[in-house]
């Protein structure tokens, strides 16, 4: 491995992207049921080398670590769905959980700005001003979405794991927090593109959301 090339790294535009591939194991492994489960070291596999190796890319620079990350992570893909077929409860949150991340690992960069969206919208005769309004309440929307359902991913896969309801919350709130930070904190170094703190707040409002309507409906059917 260059360590100059990831000393670099570490201080450049993927920066963000490393802290949340260290933070998000990080939290997952404080919740003992999940790491008993044995499932969770293959999805480090799986998941981390792809959060490396997608914000390397989307990145300026750095991306000559990319390619063995993504073999590690190819490899440890494979190796999980392989046992996950026996732990079928947890597979599909935590396979959730690690393509949701990958993603903003590679859409938290330039390559996730509003320009493509607005250019479309204007294509079709709408004006610039609505182009933007309705770009706008797209990609809050995703936002919303997509956050909620990295909390569901993660309350769900705490408690199959046979963890407590408020340790499965904690982790729910603590992914997102961390996912959403980095994700804000990553856009804030490119020019097309805005940090902002409302958006965590938005973020974490989509995972009260979808976690609360989830904890509703599991009270309600008993």
């Amino acid at each position: 491995m260059n360590l100059p090339l990831t000393l670099a790294m570490l201080g450049g535009r993927a920066g963000p992207m490393l802290l949340m591939g260290v933070l998000l194991p990080s939290i997952l492994i404080l919740s003992p049921s999940l790491r008993r489960s044995g499932l969770l070291s293959v999805w480090c596999l799986a998941a981390v080398p792809s959060i490396f190796g997608l914000g390397m890319i989307s990145s300026v620079t750095n991306v000559a670590l990319a390619p063995p990350l993504f073999a590690i992570a190819a490899l440890g893909a494979g190796f999980y769905v392989h046992r996950g077929r026996s732990v079928t409860g947890l597979a599909l949150p935590l396979g959730t959980l690690a393509v949701g991340a990958a993603l903003v690992a590679y859409f938290s960069s330039g390559h996730g700005g509003p320009e493509p969206m607005e250019h479309w919208y204007e294509r079709y005769g709408l004006s610039k001003a609505t182009a933007d309004a309705l770009t706008h309440i797209f990609r809050k929307t995703v936002h919303f979405t997509f956050y909620g359902t990295v909390g569901l991913s993660t309350v769900t896969a705490v408690r199959r794991a046979g963890a407590s309801q408020g340790e499965a919350l904690r982790a729910a709130f603590l992914v997102t927090l961390a996912v959403a930070s980095c994700d804000e904190l990553r856009q804030s170094g490119y020019a097309n593109r805005s940090g902002s703190p409302w958006d965590v707040l938005l973020d974490l409002s989509g995972a009260v959301t979808f976690v609360g309507l989830s904890e509703w409906r599991r009270v309600k059917a008993r």
